[in-house]
C-alpha cells in the first residue's frame, strides 16, 4: 500500500524570499552524468584558531581542527558511496572550484550555511559559500533562527548563481556523517523517480510515503533528538516495533553502512523568512537506510518543541508501520 501523505521537502534558493517548496532542475540533473564531481572540502578558520588561541584555550582549538578534519573525511566516504553517476571525483577548497567557471565538464557538491535576516522589512538570508564554522556545537540546540544549512549540487559555471540543480536542508547545523547521507539519497531517490517523467516536476510529485515496509526494519533513533523524560517502555507503548535508542556516533556509523535492515529518523527544519518574522517547520522524516525511500513522516508544527521526539511523534511513526 502507498499512502498518500505527501513529503514536503524545502528547496533553498540563495538570497530569495524564503525556503520554498520546489524542484530540482531534471534537465540540469540529467547532464551530471557527463561531469566530473567536485566535492568541496572545508578549510580552518584562522580567524577561529587566533579567539581561541586569546582565551588559552588549545583543548578547543584541537577539537575545532578535528571537527573540520571529520566534515571532510565524511563528506568523501559518502560522496564515494553515493554519488549516482560513474564519474570521476575530485576534491577542492570552494575558491579552486570557483576558477573554474568558464568550463562545462564538473559538477560541484556542497554544503552551505544560510544565515537568517533577522531585521523587519527584509526577508531571506544570506547563503555563504560553504559552511560558516564555530568553535562551539551548534548541533546541540539546533538553534534554525540564527542559521541553517543546506547541501547544494550546482553545475560549476552557474556556481555563483541561483537556483542550484538540486538543494536540501539538513538536521543539523554543522553537518554530520547522517546529514550527508540524506543529503544524497534524497538527491538520488528524486532523480530515479523523476526520471520516468518528461519534465520536470515538484518533489511532492515524486517523492510519496511508502507505507507498511517499516515494520520490517528497526528504527534508529538518536538520544540527543528525544524528549529527555521518555522511557524506553514509553517509546515501545507509543512505538510497539524495533527500534534502537543510540548515541550520536552509533547513529551515524549505522545510517552511514546502508543497512536495509534499518530506517532512520531526520528532523528536518523549513524555514520561512518574511518582512515580518521568521517561521520553522519542523518536518520529522523516517527514512529507509538502505534506499533512501521515505517510510514515515510526521509534521508536528511550529514550536521549539517540535525538533524533540515525543510520544506523539513515535505514533505518528506507528502509524506508517502497521501492516
Amino acid at each position: 500500500m502507498i499512502r498518500a501523505a505527501i513529503l514536503f521537502l524545502a528547496l533553498l534558493y540563495t538570497c530569495v524570499a524564503y525556503a520554498q517548496y520546489g524542484t530540482g532542475n531534471l534537465e540540469k540533473m540529467k547532464q551530471l552524468q557527463n561531469r566530473k564531481l567536485i566535492v568541496v572540502v572545508e578549510e580552518e578558520s584562522a580567524q577561529i584558531i587566533k579567539i581561541l588561541q586569546t582565551k588559552k584555550r588549545p583543548d578547543q582549538i584541537d577539537k575545532y581542527r578535528k571537527s573540520v578534519a571529520d566534515y571532510n573525511t565524511s563528506m568523501k566516504e559518502v560522496a564515494e558511496r553515493l554519488w549516482p553517476f560513474d564519474t570521476k571525483i575530485l576534491y577542492m577548497k570552494f575558491t579552486d572550484a570557483k576558477r573554474l567557471y568558464k568550463t562545462d565538464q564538473y559538477a560541484v557538491l556542497y554544503c552551505a550555511t544560510v544565515e537568517n535576516f533577522k531585521h523587519v522589512g527584509q526577508t531571506g538570508g544570506k547563503m555563504h559559500e560553504g559552511l560558516l564554522w564555530s568553535y562551539q556545537n551548534l548541533n546541540v540546540g539546533r538553534d534554525y533562527w540564527d542559521k541553517y544549512t543546506v547541501m547544494q549540487i550546482k553545475l560549476v559555471e552557474e556556481l555563483s548563481k541561483t537556483p542550484a540543480v538540486y538543494s536540501q536542508n539538513l538536521a543539523n547545523i554543522f553537518p554530520e556523517k547522517s546529514d550527508m547521507v540524506f543529503g544524497l539519497q534524497t538527491f538520488n531517490l528524486y532523480l530515479r523517480e523523476a526520471d520516468k517523467r518528461s519534465k520536470s516536476c515538484e518533489l511532492k510529485q515524486v517523492m510519496q510515503v511508502s507505507g507498511q515496509v517499516l515494520a520490517t526494519k528497526t528504527l534508529l533513533l538518536r538520544k540527543d533528538w528525544a524528549y529527555h523524560s521518555l522511557t524506553d517502555n514509553e517509546i515501545k507503548e507509543a512505538y510497539p516495533h524495533a527500534f534502537l535508542l543510540t548515541d550520536a556516533s552509533t547513529f551515524n556509523n549505522l545510517v552511514m553502512q546502508g543497512d536495509s535492515s534499518y530506517a532512520y529518523l531526520q528532523i528536518v527544519p523549513e524555514i520561512t523568512s518574511s518582512k515580518n518574522k521568521i517561521k520553522i517547520n519542523y518536518l520529522h522524516l523516517i527514512i529507509d537506510a538502505a534506499e533512501g525511500k521515505v517510510l514515515g513522516i510526521s509534521s508536528p508544527g511550529l514550536s521549539e518543541g517540535s525538533k524533540i521526539i515525543t510520544k506523539s511523534n513515535l505514533k505518528d511513526y506507528s502509524s506508517y508501520a502497521r501492516k
